[in-house]
């Protein structure tokens, strides 16, 4: 069973995530009675599986039924089913119930992290900041006009060490790409950032800051999606 470091809360609201290998598809969209109902029956939409495969799934079923009726959001993903929670209670026990079918979970490194992560919802933890420098991203709307585009790439020359931009953003906010989605970059601290946030106003779509975590407090390993 891999193990993941929460770098920012899933849907926005959720600090844990649990990856289960039991054809989640047919769990989401049959729901609980159906799957049991076909595991029991020989002759079922399961006929062409072996018994000890009907047997696993049955199991499942019946363990995880009490989490797939409750308010917990699931989602599937072809064989997996997918958890996310918000409580360290739920969690822990989801995981020695549903041991067996668990490829992997991603929890807050500390209590620290669990804090910080439910603070703000725009703060992504990571142990390193991105390019080792930069503290915050911004997105831009992809509907910002080529004349703003223009002049926020003129003012950028300006703050070339203080602001990185991908290739892709840069061909955009000069003119040679008509589209790009989610166009962004990276600034260095608060004052940039104030700054750019004044020059484009509402052509501003999102805003993530960096914070990093104590590396010290924990040992599970760096969730995928803290890479930057």
């Amino acid at each position: 069973m891999k193990q993941y470091k929460t770098s920012k809360l899933f849907y926005g609201k959720y600090p844990y995530k649990i990856e289960t290998d039991i054809l989640g598809w047919d769990i989401k969209t049959l729901g609980v009675a159906r799957i049991i109902a076909e595991c029991n029956n020989p002759r079922g939409r399961y006929k062409s599986r072996c018994e000890d495969f009907r047997k696993d799934l049955l199991e499942y079923i019946t363990i995880a039924e009490e989490f797939i009726n409750s308010d917990i959001k699931t989602r599937a993903e072809g064989n997996i089913l997918n958890y996310f929670l918000e409580d360290r209670n739920t969690y822990d026990s989801m995981c020695k119930k549903l041991a067996p079918w668990i490829v992997s979970v991603t929890a807050p490194a500390s209590d620290n992290d669990l804090e910080i992560l439910q603070s703000d919802t725009q703060q992504v933890l990571c142990n390193v900041l991105p390019y080792e420098k930069y503290q915050f991203k911004i997105t831009l709307r992809e509907n910002t006009p080529i004349e703003i585009r223009l002049k926020f790439s003129k003012w950028l020359e300006n703050y070339q060490d203080r602001v990185k931009v991908s290739n892709t953003t840069r061909y955009w906010l000069q003119g040679y790409k008509n589209f790009s989605q989610n166009p962004f970059l990276y600034i260095d601290d608060y004052k940039q950032l104030s700054l750019t946030l004044l020059f484009l106003g509402n052509y501003v779509k999102k805003k993530q800051e960096y914070v990093l975590r104590d590396t010290q407090i924990n040992s599970v390993s760096e969730d995928k999606e803290c890479q930057h």
